[in-house]
């Protein structure tokens, strides 16, 4: 089973889950058509655009209430006459800044 640090929970040092955890619900968007920002300068340029474009970002997690109702809604939120321009994601807890 993986394990998961005291220190990474605790500091900036590592992510807070196991990537074979993530993984699953990091393609659930990915598949939706959200791009992964894994970096800080990712989520810059995705978000400090000098252009007209509606960017939906979509905070992913392991938690009950991503599974339940914030990945489905992103997804379902995609079936409109009017969509954003672009899609991403960023998982909270596992792509921290060093």
């Amino acid at each position: 089973m993986p394990q998961i640090s005291l220190n990474s929970l605790m500091a900036n040092d590592g992510p807070s889950y196991s990537e074979i955890i993530v993984k699953p619900y990091r393609e659930e968007l990915v598949q939706a058509g959200f791009e992964q920002l894994l970096t800080p300068e990712d989520v810059e340029k995705a978000l400090n655009r000098q252009d007209d474009k509606i960017v939906l970002v979509a905070l992913n997690s392991v938690c009950g209430c991503s599974a339940r109702v914030g990945r489905p809604g992103a997804i379902l939120s995609l079936f409109n006459k009017v969509v954003p321009d672009m899609l991403v994601t960023i998982f909270a807890g596992m792509e921290k800044m060093q």
